[in-house]
């Protein structure tokens, strides 16, 4: 066998979610119907020193894409939390052009706004032009705000953040990202497979390399038998290593 000389992959986990009831089942019948793939399968790892069988690959395979498919849902569902609580709670930039004398005042209009768009996200079925029209008399009524110019900007900017805010939702297409997602996670494992065998394919070169040094320089020494190439093959040996320790057992035999 041919072993590629890193560390043996943990699948004690994979293992477990293979033999899950009711996925053992599906996994075994998705084996039964690709059954020359799944022998593939499990030549190629056997080579690379992969001790993990083909359940345990899907089934590593199936634990990728629901893992990726619930960090695309957090990353979403984060992302329209933090851009719901900026909504209600930022605005740094939001009255830099008005009229305002002083800090205080602009305190006074960054408070105002932000209590009423706070108050005003529990109505519903309210046109925006209603929803102005009662900001604004509310906050004329409240007399904190002088200035026309000044409570008409606060009301604006209540009415854009409510319906901000009312628009962000778990929206259609999240649900493309997530298969998406899923789908990338899915095949995953088999790049990273593919990877593993293309390192194991450039160390078996190299080894091959090595090993004709080793027999040119072999050819020199007159008491060289073949035995002693095999040893000194085997010493530097990586991915033929099992192959070579074989030849060694068995060389008495022919």
């Amino acid at each position: 066998n041919l072993k590629n000389g890193g560390g043996e992959e943990n699948v004690k986990l994979w293992n477990y979610i293979a033999n899950l009831p009711g996925f053992r089942t599906y996994l075994k019948h998705k084996q039964y119907e690709n059954w020359s793939k799944v022998q593939k399968l499990e030549t190629s790892m056997k080579k690379m020193g992969v001790p993990m069988t083909a359940n345990s690959f899907y089934a590593k395979k199936y634990a990728f894409a629901v893992m990726c498919a619930v960090l695309a849902n957090v990353v979403i569902l984060l992302s329209n939390y933090s851009e719901k609580t900026n909504l209600l709670n930022d605005y740094a930039e939001s009255f830099q052009t008005t009229y305002a004398t002083d800090e205080a005042y602009t305190q006074i209009l960054v408070d105002t706004a932000q209590e009423m768009t706070k108050y005003h996200l529990k109505d519903k079925n309210v046109t925006a032009e209603d929803l102005n029209k009662m900001v604004y008399e509310e906050i004329v009524s409240k007399g904190t705000i002088q200035k026309v110019a000044d409570a008409q900007q606060v009301t604006q900017e209540v009415v854009n953040r409510i319906t901000k805010y009312k628009g962000i939702y778990y929206q259609w297409y999240y649900v493309l990202i997530t298969i998406l997602a899923a789908l990338i996670g899915y095949r995953l494992p088999d790049k990273m497979l593919k990877n593993r065998q293309k390192a194991m394919e450039m160390d078996m070169e190299d080894e091959i390399i090595q090993f004709q040094s080793i027999a040119l320089i072999m050819m020199h020494i007159k008491e060289a038998t073949v035995e002693n190439t095999l040893e000194w093959m085997e010493k530097f040996a990586k991915c033929f290593k099992g192959s070579i320790t074989e030849c060694l057992l068995n060389i008495d035999s022919g």
